[in-house]
């Protein structure tokens, strides 16, 4: 789970949440009677930064409290969106090397066959993320003609993809 912290305005009729993730501020502007956690969940989830459905908020403080307006600090925690994956692959006498990095820590294994580069992907992302239900991979790009589960002795493969999270 990542965690950010959303700022909520509220403003005669009008709430406006905005919060900073990736040194980008997020804004969403809605009416009062949009309940905190739906206008959450559709200001991470429009910007691409949680998957939808997967925001829980975990404090709500007020900040300032005056005649006209509200301002709350709200902490959430949420499955992100989207999560990098790169598979690079090594034939060798055993058979196979993979290191797998998956949100920027690695992984490796090995294997007596060749496996295909999105098995090893959807395999790894289940061991390691074990919270998330389900992923959609897409094949970003490859540094490497072959796939992984092409290459001949001695060769390398290197292939990134994305995994869009489904909760």
């Amino acid at each position: 789970m990542e965690s950010t912290v959303v700022l909520l305005l509220e403003l005669g009729n009008s709430a406006i949440y905005s919060t900073n993730v990736n040194a980008r501020t997020h804004k969403l502007n809605t009416h009062l009677k949009q309940s905190r956690y739906c206008a959450i969940d559709e200001l991470l989830t429009l910007s691409n930064i949680a998957a939808k459905g997967s925001v829980v908020i975990k404090d709500i403080q007020v900040c300032e409290q005056s005649g006209d307006h509200t301002e709350f600090t709200i902490y959430v925690s949420y499955l992100p969106a989207f999560i990098d994956v790169a598979v690079e692959a090594e034939r060798n006498n055993n058979g196979f090397s993979y290191y797998v990095e998956v949100a920027g820590v690695g992984y490796v294994y090995s294997a007596s066959h060749a496996v295909k580069a999105r098995d090893i992907a959807l395999m790894s992302l289940r061991t390691h993320k074990p919270d998330i239900k389900d992923f959609e991979i897409t094949l970003i790009d490859k540094e490497t003609e072959k796939m992984p589960s092409e290459i001949e002795l001695d060769e390398f493969s290197s292939v990134y993809m994305t995994a869009r999270v489904i909760v």
